[in-house]
């Protein structure tokens, strides 16, 4: 009787015990089933983000594109109704880069009034589709460098660069073996970045890049060539979350930069032109400050500091640098 009572205990026991693993068995695999489709529901909701990100960034890149163009067509039009077409003849086609840049000559528009320089500008523009005289192409394109810097209204800089980028790519078509093309073709690049969305200032970028890459190769005596590459290369280095984003989406993958590339040439253009060009001081300072020499460092700054700033943004670097050395 009493290992009857005992054999009833055990399997009722037995049933309650197998009862509550089974109802904890599928509570537990429900509760999996519910955390593995909440993670595939995440996932699916980060892709579509994405998907969502990348169509509104090319969205936003067809839109400042076609801007671009609708501006140019703006510019050229206007050039043509208000001044004559300038046509040269092509005989000049015999154009030699010499071994030093012929730019250095005695016009220096940055010393002259900003007055004077519009009206040379408004004069001289030409909006041309034969082959011109390169020597003097390269004197407008000077010139209406000279009057960007000195402009401060936002649409006119805009105006002056697209219409100098215009001429420039008239000066690679032409007289792609002549070093001066490549490198104001690059320069323009690089100034209507101002006003473009981050997918095309990757794009323009990569674009300056190559230009000043071929200059370098046909002339290795120009050092604003080595300068404006040793900023590319410190701004790729130093590149924001964002515009890393859009370089990999640009590239498919982020190109790897050094900042001994950037003082490499900042180095390069310092040895062409000594203690001439503060700029080309000031990023050396930078570079040397992310290497942590700061010795190296202060000695250049203090170089930098007895030569005269000729921009906002130069002496706006030297006092930041000053302050991270002291």
């Amino acid at each position: 009787m009493g290992n009857l009572i005992i054999k009833k205990s055990s399997l009722i026991i037995s049933r309650r015990f197998i009862f509550l693993f089974a109802f904890g068995s599928g509570s537990l695999g429900f509760s999996i089933l519910i955390v593995y489709k909440y993670w595939k529901l995440k996932k699916l909701v980060l892709k579509l983000d994405q998907n969502v990100k990348k169509l509104s960034t090319e969205l936003e890149s067809i839109s400042r594109t076609q801007q671009n163009i609708e501006f140019e067509k703006s510019i050229v039009a206007e050039s043509k109704e208000r001044f004559r077409p300038i046509y040269r003849s092509s005989s000049s086609s015999s154009y030699k880069t010499p071994p030093t840049s012929p730019e250095r000559k005695e016009t220096n528009y940055k010393e002259q009034k900003y007055e004077i320089l519009k009206e040379k500008f408004e004069i001289n523009q030409t909006y041309f589709s034969d082959k011109g005289d390169l020597n003097e192409t390269i004197e407008f394109l000077r010139l209406i460098n000279a009057l960007d810097e000195k402009e401060v209204e936002s649409d006119l800089r805009r105006e002056y660069r697209f219409c100098a980028l215009n001429i420039a790519k008239r000066c690679i078509e032409f007289y792609s073996e002549s070093y001066l093309s490549h490198k104001w073709y690059a320069i323009f690049i690089g100034k209507i970045s101002e006003f473009c969305s981050i997918n095309e200032k990757v794009k323009y970028g990569l674009e300056f890049k190559k230009h000043l890459d071929i200059a370098i190769k046909m002339n290795q005596e120009d050092s604003v060539l080595f300068y404006l590459r040793g900023r590319w290369f410190y701004k790729m280095h130093n590149l924001s979350w964002p515009e890393k984003y859009a370089v990999k989406l640009f590239c498919g993958k982020i190109p790897e930069i050094t900042i001994d590339n950037a003082l490499d040439d900042f180095s390069n253009a310092e040895k062409l032109n000594p203690k001439k060009q503060k700029s080309n001081l000031l990023f050396m300072v930078k570079c040397l400050l992310k290497k942590k020499e700061k010795e190296k460092a202060l000695k250049l700054i203090n170089e930098a500091s007895k030569m005269k700033s000729e921009t906002i943004e130069e002496e706006k670097d030297e006092k930041e640098l000053i302050y991270l050395i002291i």
